[in-house]
């Protein structure tokens, strides 16, 4: 099986789940594209994303616009307990797993689910690529009680948009096999081990 890297570029977002005293931060990593080439200290304003159908150079394609727009439309599998810090952008060498830090960006956006903030949750989405590849997307300690795995094409409302938006046209999210995904495969609410173990088994 071929060894596929991150990159070209990575865009981290981070977000912090807190149950009563205790705050875990979280990090969400999306291969992007960048049209251009960066400079440490980058504006996200500044800086163009490619999407699926190809270089978005209009207005609402910034990596500021896009980023900002993607925690909107997930905003809501979290409940307010779950706050949205700041993102990240970094550079990785060709073919190695070595990235340089270019920019950061502010955010300070909280959850608007109801219902109850799951501990250490995990729901795992999986997607086909275009070149056949399999693409997954990770969301930690939602309000997504851990449950049997199921097609994603059942999804519907919030969990539809999100769906939507990843195999549709204008996404700018990136498979480590540097093609875009196209097909939604399955979700898998279920619980991640080692926050399970920062959450309830203390040294």
């Amino acid at each position: 099986m071929a060894l596929n890297y991150p990159g070209p570029y990575e865009l981290r977002l981070y977000y912090s789940a807190a149950i009563s005293a205790q705050v875990l931060q979280h990090v969400a990593r999306y291969n992007i594209r960048i049209n251009g080439v960066t400079s440490p200290g980058d504006e996200f304003g500044d800086l163009q994303v490619i999407r699926r159908s190809g270089p978005d150079l209009t207005a609402g394609g910034t990596l500021a616009a896009v980023t900002t727009a993607w925690v909107n439309l997930i905003k809501p599998k979290f409940t307010p307990q779950v706050n949205f810090d700041f993102a990240e952008l970094w550079l990785y060498s060709p073919e190695s797993f070595e990235a340089d830090f270019v920019s950061t960006f502010p955010l300070d956006i909280p959850g608007t689910a109801g219902g109850s903030l799951q501990p250490a949750a995990q729901e795992i989405w999986t997607f086909r690529t275009i070149e056949g590849g399999l693409m997954k997307l990770s969301f930690m300690e939602t309000n997504v009680v851990p449950a049997a795995s199921r097609s994603a094409g059942t999804a519907t409302g919030g969990d539809a948009s999100i769906r939507d938006f990843v195999i549709g046209a204008s996404n700018w999210i990136l498979a480590r096999d540097t093609s875009y995904p196209f097909a939604a495969i399955k979700i898998h609410p279920g619980q991640n081990e080692a926050v399970f173990k920062k959450r309830f088994r203390a040294l």
